[in-house]
């Protein structure tokens, strides 16, 4: 039997190439095809000798294990045609072999990159280059079926707005886009798999999105969602803030910047120490009073019970709101006159995008932080690790049964979890075109346990 382990080469035995420090740097396994025959042209073939190709393969040890192939070639004297042996064990488009390719895409799926590199015994950068070309074969043709409740919303990262659509009711990101043009939205949506079962739009008040769901989803119900809509009342407050804090002096004017986080915090939220220490301050100026008062009041609208409660609590809140902080919250009563209807339809359909924007604030801290994905990446791997998009068995490291003989060391025992869970798919599919999404609370595990 070829202990290599591949039908079509036949491999000598290998040579462990070592460092001046005595350990194991390189593998090289030199190697010769078997049974091939000269390819048929229009004439006869001549031989043209043996050439040599270096690919990598599974490692035999912790360090990284080239196949070394004598390949023939020929030339057809009829036309001229040159010709090379086949390898059907290489890749087409890679030097290296197919399994190695299957392997280390599947580990770069579930395993961070780097991680995936040294289970490999090979570069962080190969294992990023097979991962870009299996994510481009694989999500070519990605789209999702529609939810019931769909959410769209975007997150500023590196500079740029990134769109994000999002079963609302499960906590699923179902697609992320590069950026929020019209166009590529539109393209997006003329691919989801069944539109009229949207009952539900969740948005934030941009325009464009609200005609984009008449015309894709005219039968939905569109909500502004609430968080955008209270957020507006925080901002309020931090401009009454920094109004005030304009007018104070001395150590009054650290005391107040240094706790203006505390002026968004909801009273019902504070601890005692925090609102003993949030009533001193306020206390410096009539405005913060009053203004941490409004942005109050603002958020228990959003509080009430019925829509005909809610809107009679808009009306008193305009109506006995005070001169001194009535231009601070003048965007608020602009966009209810503007977006009222749609606000007022959270009373009816009560969903909101507070999951996609724990997400978010977990982007702000990847973007600081540094995870080593380009935003390509970032959509890829979630959605291949995630969205079923990929037979979760296969993407188990059969580790022990890939490798050969004494090649699993002792070192790799770390990296064999044990994957219980993860189950073939029930319909004994492959791949599939359709996505069930990004489980967002999964995936915030995994990114803040370093494991994505």
């Amino acid at each position: 039997m070829n202990w290599l382990r591949l039908d079509n080469l036949e491999a000598a035995d290998p040579i462990v190439i070592k460092d001046s420090d005595g350990r194991v740097s390189m593998v090289e396994v030199p190697c010769t095809t078997i049974g091939t025959t000269a390819p048929s042209c229009c004439g006869k073939m001549e031989g043209l000798g043996k050439r040599t190709l270096r690919v990598r393969d599974r490692r035999l040890e912790p360090a990284p294990t080239w196949l070394v192939i004598k390949y023939r070639r020929w030339k057809c004297l009829g036309c001229g045609s040159a010709f090379k042996e086949h390898l059907p064990d290489v890749h087409e488009q890679r030097y290296t072999t197919k399994r190695l390719f299957h392997d280390v895409s599947m580990s770069a799926i579930k395993r961070p990159f780097e991680d995936a590199g040294t289970f490999h015994a090979v570069e962080q950068t190969f294992v990023k280059r097979v991962f870009d070309s299996i994510a481009k074969e694989k999500l070519d043709d990605y789209r999702f079926v529609a939810p019931r409740v769909l959410g769209v919303d975007e997150k500023w990262l590196r500079k740029k707005p990134r769109w994000v659509a999002y079963d609302v009711e499960n906590g699923h990101a179902l697609e992320l886009l590069q950026g929020r043009d019209e166009r590529t939205i539109r393209d997006l949506l003329n691919q989801v798999e069944n539109p009229q079962d949207v009952e539900v739009f969740c948005q934030d008040m941009h325009w464009p999105y609200a005609h984009l769901a008449e015309e894709y989803f005219p039968d939905a119900t569109v909500v502004i969602d609430k968080f955008h809509v209270v957020k507006m009342a925080s901002e309020a407050m931090d401009e009454v803030r920094k109004e005030v804090q304009k007018a104070l002096k001395g150590e009054d004017v650290l005391r107040v910047s240094n706790r203006r986080r505390l002026f968004l915090r909801r009273w019902d939220d504070l601890s005692v120490e925090g609102q003993d220490l949030l009533a001193e301050l306020v206390a410096l100026d009539d405005r913060l009073k009053l203004g941490y008062t409004w942005k109050e009041k603002f958020f228990d609208i959003f509080e009430l019970s019925t829509r005909r409660d809610a809107e009679q609590a808009w009306i008193a809140w305009q109506m006995d709101m005070p001169s001194a902080v009535k231009a601070h919250f003048r965007s608020i009563r602009w966009n209810m006159k503007t977006w009222g209807k749609l606000i007022f339809n959270y009373f009816d359909q009560r969903y909101t995008s507070g999951k996609v924007e724990n997400f978010n604030g977990l982007l702000d801290r990847m973007n600081l932080q540094g995870y080593g994905y380009t935003f390509p990446q970032l959509r890829a791997k979630a959605l291949l690790k995630y969205g079923n998009l990929v037979p979760k068995a296969d993407l188990r490291m059969f580790m022990m049964e890939h490798s050969m003989g004494a090649a699993v060391s002792e070192w790799l025992a770390p990296y064999l979890e044990p994957d219980a869970h993860l189950d073939d798919p029930k319909d004994g599919t492959g791949w599939y075109s359709l996505g069930s999404g990004i489980p967002m609370a999964e995936w915030v595990t995994d990114l803040e346990a370093g494991r994505f």
